[in-house]
């Protein structure tokens, strides 16, 4: 088989046309605004439904999948950042936003986690004492 190492040392292709499609787009696509901040707040779109739903119901599993929703909003959000650390920073200056603004998705991820997990535990530790 022959395999092209593409100059970006992440790829190898069979096909010299492919390698040059991803070196044109390098890294590019996960920084563009509509992907950088859109799928977050897609995800605290969703985050805000599922908690309504949770306060006018009594599922008790609504509370997990807001821990789903918003550790997927942090690890998300980090990949978009370590994204943004990776890239040449000739591309970034290119960019129609301050890479600094990729912090903020990620602190209300975490925040969102840390909320969920704490209020998790405490329920379990609830649950464990009143059972004995």
């Amino acid at each position: 088989m022959f395999l092209k190492k593409c100059t970006n040392n992440k790829f190898y292709f069979a096909n010299p046309l492919l390698c040059s499609i991803i070196k044109k787009k390098e890294d590019v696509l996960m920084l563009q605004p509509y992907f950088a901040f859109g799928v977050p707040l897609f995800l605290l779109v969703l985050y805000l439904l599922f908690a309504l739903i949770h306060r006018q119901t009594t599922i008790h599993y609504l509370r997990f999948i807001l821990l789903l929703i918003s550790t997927f909003l942090m690890v998300f959000s980090f990949q978009v950042l370590q994204e943004s650390w990776t890239i040449n920073p000739e591309t970034l200056k290119d960019a129609a936003y301050s890479p600094q603004w990729l912090w903020i998705p990620l602190g209300i991820g975490l925040i969102l986690t840390l909320y969920n997990a704490w209020h998790g535990l405490r329920t379990m530790i609830k649950y464990k004492t009143d059972k004995h």
